[in-house]
């Protein structure tokens, strides 16, 4: 028996080809929307890390004042060393800096430090609501309670707390960036998506 002229014979090899071509088509195309599906719920379960990095802090320096005479003898210089030790340490007052070196705004940005034994103080007066790409904030001259910096003596009394930085990403998730100065480690966690 003969086909007509115009119909198609699916026995043929133009027949057969076209089919393995459409069913290639098809699980190539399942495929790739399965491949992209998966990326897609990969990223919202675990989302790409922030850029959001901390300058490094430091104590802010004490105006020091020592009177030195032509005769003073070292006791007297020792005793006003002594004293401008004693004001240092009974306060502390901090600075650093914020910066966004990802390529989103993030948002609703809040700043503190935490005590490695988990206590913590929050910078009330730094909030910035949307920090650019490539941008940063300065947290200056931020006073430290005298509670949280109990029984510290060294040079540099900054090193001896964790900055943490709240805040948004572009994609609505909050995000905790954490900076340890003393071993100069960051740490991100997802707080809520």
């Amino acid at each position: 028996m003969q086909s007509p002229p115009l119909g198609f014979d699916w026995g043929s090899w133009y027949g057969i080809t076209f089919t393995v071509a459409v069913g290639i088509t098809t699980i190539g195309g399942a495929a790739y929307l399965i491949v992209r599906a998966a990326r897609s719920l990969h990223r919202w379960l675990r989302p790409p890390k922030p850029l959001v990095a901390f300058g490094h802090p430091q104590e802010d320096p004490f105006p020091f004042a020592m009177i030195i005479d032509a005769d003073d003898s070292q006791a007297e210089i020792d005793r006003q060393e002594r004293a401008n030790e004693e004001i240092r340490l009974s306060s502390l007052s901090l600075s650093y800096l914020i910066e966004n070196k990802d390529s989103a705004a993030v948002r609703e940005l809040s700043t503190g430090i935490r005590r490695h034994d988990g206590h913590e103080h929050t910078f009330e007066s730094c909030f910035v609501q949307i920090l650019a790409p490539g941008q940063h904030v300065d947290v200056p001259n931020m006073r430290i309670p005298a509670e949280l910096c109990e029984g510290m003596t060294e040079e540099n009394r900054a090193e001896n707390f964790l900055y943490w930085a709240h805040f948004r990403d572009s994609g609505g998730r909050r995000w905790e960036a954490t900076y340890d100065p003393e071993k100069r480690v960051m740490d991100y966690t997802l707080l809520s998506r």
